[in-house]
């Protein structure tokens, strides 16, 4: 193996491991969302359903859901905005449940210290996504899990054929400036 094939080879397994890692934490950020909008809504229907005030909910809970849902999905689809307006907006709901709903600190607390964990791998995971995407040499390749590595062998195959000299580009030389030399 050539050393330009092995250091492609490399490349492409640091490109793996790095979207690997990103990818996991933009799925924590949108999964913990989803979770959190699924107890939500079971314990708005059940305290809906059943005329019982549970956990104080009321009909703008809803409204919250389908904020959360539309936020948990422009996270899936790597948001920075999203991302950062979901965790603000989870931090804030909590914050107001403190200091204005009159519960108390230990049901709060927790469940800011967790799930506000999961909310922030997926800012942290979107902005390094961004960040890495425009460095250049940097190829985003999607963990096979979703399309059976498909992607992944296109994306490593197109790299190390990127990084092959071409003929007739030599000396920084299309072939259409050797065209237009060849008939001068």
């Amino acid at each position: 193996m050539s050393d330009q094939a092995e250091v492609n080879r490399k490349t492409a397994q640091s490109n793996r491991e790095e979207s690997a890692k990103i990818q996991h934490m933009i799925n924590l950020g949108w999964g913990a969302a989803l979770v959190s909008t699924g107890i939500t809504a079971f314990a708005a229907l059940l305290g809906s359903a059943g005329g019982v005030a549970f956990l104080d909910l009321d009909s703008t809970v809803f409204l919250d859901i389908a904020l959360i849902l539309a936020l948990a999905y422009g996270v899936y689809r790597k948001s920075r905005v999203c991302a950062v307006v979901l965790f603000l907006f989870f931090v804030t709901s909590k914050l107001t449940m403190l200091l204005f709903a009159g519960t108390t600190a230990l049901s709060v607390i927790p469940s800011l210290v967790i799930w506000g964990y999961f909310y922030l791998q997926g800012v942290r995971g979107t902005f390094a996504y961004h960040r890495r995407v425009k460095q250049p040499g940097f190829v985003w390749i999607q963990p096979a899990g979703r399309n059976g590595g498909k992607t992944e062998h296109f994306l490593s195959r197109t790299l190390a054929e990127a990084s092959q000299p071409k003929e007739g580009k030599e000396n920084g030389r299309t072939d259409r400036q050797e065209g237009a030399n060849r008939r001068e």
